[in-house]
């Protein structure tokens, strides 16, 4: 099996065009036997989960979560759907002048995060969905303020960003369509969170990243002053990059459809303490990094989530499997005579379409030794160095200019900056 990592990345949500709002790339693959699930993206289903509403005069205002936690009269809070509003931004492939590597767009999670959305009763007009091609800086920053300008008091945010990151000059950034190598044409994590502390008129709100470096996210927040109580939940820190598979984004999947592997006290409800305990065991395990949290004062650790709709369930076992002279990482999701089905970890091939029956001994716990950290990614040279870059069999003298997750941007000596290009560590000689 070809297996290919991936960045992922999430974001805010507004209403976009239809045409927005639907355009995909293809997401087929030949040597995979199994069809696409068709994707109902306009139609909202009515939730299965009963929430709690604090009582209030005023409609706009039922989420208990707007109010500080020393002020919610001992009720739990809970999310409220019907005032939710969704600002999600996924982008798996860029053009070659941004310098960053495509991800494989088989069984895209980010996909199933919105549809889940408006299962739960999410309006559809209040989702924005930007993916891929669509997701253009100005596009992105357009449809936010649109949507941030409709919001209201009492209203509860939720956004995602799925897709490269990288920092540069101390700054951070989530990886918008038309990057490139200009840092004014990238997606400032600073200007994201200026612009959510200046217009989101709502009470609440809870930002999501899934990709190298997004724990940005919430120390940006921790530097604004808000008139809204938030928390933050990133695949990864400030510091370190994240895996290319979806297994951040399958965590939030697994607490927001009901399941019970977050449910840590076994009452019933997930909350975000609990979620940030779920994602970060799920992420340290599997992939061997830590995430990355925070909230504000007034957000409520125990503010529910989801209620459980699956009690009696089988938690999946995260163990290793023995598959072609590999051991891949997965989880075991059901047991019948001196075999497992597992269903692989590994982007790609992370569908029940792809689970695979194995006989048990060729699966195996998941390695202790697997859960190290991993350590920030190393600069190895520093912009302005002078050295040689291979280019089609030969070398060339030439400059280092920028930096960007693992790869470097090079001017080449007496060429012209149309030239310049972005190179790995393997090209480069002093």
């Amino acid at each position: 099996m070809n297996r290919l990592a991936v960045s992922i990345l999430l974001g805010t949500s507004i209403l976009l065009p239809s045409s927005l709002l639907i355009a995909m790339p293809p997401q087929s693959r030949a040597q995979k036997d199994h069809a696409a699930s068709s994707v109902n993206v306009l139609k909202t289903q009515n939730s299965q989960i009963e929430w709690e509403a604090a009582k209030s005069k005023d409609a706009r205002t039922r989420m208990i979560a707007q109010l500080p936690a020393a002020q919610s009269s001992g009720k739990r809070q809970s999310w409220d759907p019907a005032h939710t509003w969704a600002f999600l931004v996924c982008v798996m492939s860029w053009p070659k002048k941004a310098g960053l590597d495509a991800f494989d767009t088989e069984n895209r999670k980010d996909l199933k995060l919105r549809d889940e959305l408006l299962k739960q009763g999410v309006p559809a007009d209040h989702i924005v969905f930007i993916s891929d091609k669509n997701a253009m800086l100005k596009t992105i920053n357009d449809q936010l303020s649109a949507m941030l300008a409709r919001t209201q008091p009492g209203d509860f945010l939720l956004t995602y960003y799925c897709g490269h990151g990288w920092t540069s000059d101390g700054e951070a950034f989530f990886g918008n369509y038309d990057a490139d190598d200009n840092d004014n044409h990238c997606w400032r994590v600073s200007s994201f969170v200026q612009k959510l502390s200046k217009e989101f008129r709502g009470s609440s709100a809870l930002l999501t990243a899934d990709c190298c470096h997004s724990g940005a996210l919430g120390e940006e927040m921790s530097r604004k002053k808000t008139d809204f109580n938030y928390a933050t939940l990133s695949s990864s820190t400030s510091a370190i990059s994240s895996t290319g598979n979806w297994t951040f984004t399958s965590g939030l999947l697994d607490s927001l459809q009901g399941h019970r592997y977050a449910d840590y006290d076994n009452n019933g409800l997930v909350t975000y303490s609990e979620l940030a305990k779920y994602l970060q065991s799920e992420m340290q395990t599997i992939e061997k990094q830590n995430t990355a949290t925070s909230r504000s004062s007034g957000f409520d650790p125990n503010f529910a989530i989801s209620k459980v709709r699956f009690p009696d369930e089988t938690i999946p076992e995260l163990v290793e499997v023995f598959w072609e002279k590999e051991w891949y990482p997965a989880k075991v999701v059901e047991k019948a005579q001196g075999k497992s089905r597992i269903r692989w970890i590994e982007i790609g091939w992370d569908a029940p379409a792809s689970d695979e029956w194995v006989i048990n001994k060729n699966i195996r716990p998941m390695r202790p030794e697997a859960l190290k950290l991993p350590k920030a990614t190393a600069q190895k040279w520093q912009i302005g160095t002078r050295l040689k870059v291979e280019f089609e069999g030969q070398y060339y003298p030439a400059q280092i200019i920028k930096y960007r997750n693992g790869s470097y941007l090079v001017h080449y000596d007496d060429y012209e900056s149309t030239d310049d290009e972005w190179v790995d560590e393997e090209r480069m000689r002093p």
